[in-house]
């Protein structure tokens, strides 16, 4: 039997990492930027759109089409319709 992971915090499947090797500053903040709004978007902090202009904001590519795979998955996993 197979289990599927899934996180204590569903905004965990959205967060980022960088490689403090390689970042500076501004990847940094653009990190905990993106991250936080993960969580606030999960939490019914942030609607959609809100969250789509972090996104692009960060430098993220088409950030409505990751929206949308995410969004799509959480309601799986979280059974919500």
């Amino acid at each position: 039997m197979r289990k599927l992971w899934v996180p204590k915090y569903a905004g965990e499947l959205l967060t980022v990492s960088i490689d403090p090797n390689q970042s500076g500053e501004t990847e940094w903040s653009a990190m905990v930027l993106v991250n936080q709004a993960a969580f606030d978007w999960v939490a019914g902090k942030l609607d959609t759109g809100t969250y789509c202009d972090i996104l692009e904001h960060a430098g993220i590519d088409d950030p409505l089409t990751l929206i949308q795979k995410a969004e799509s998955y959480l309601d799986q996993i979280l059974g919500t319709p």
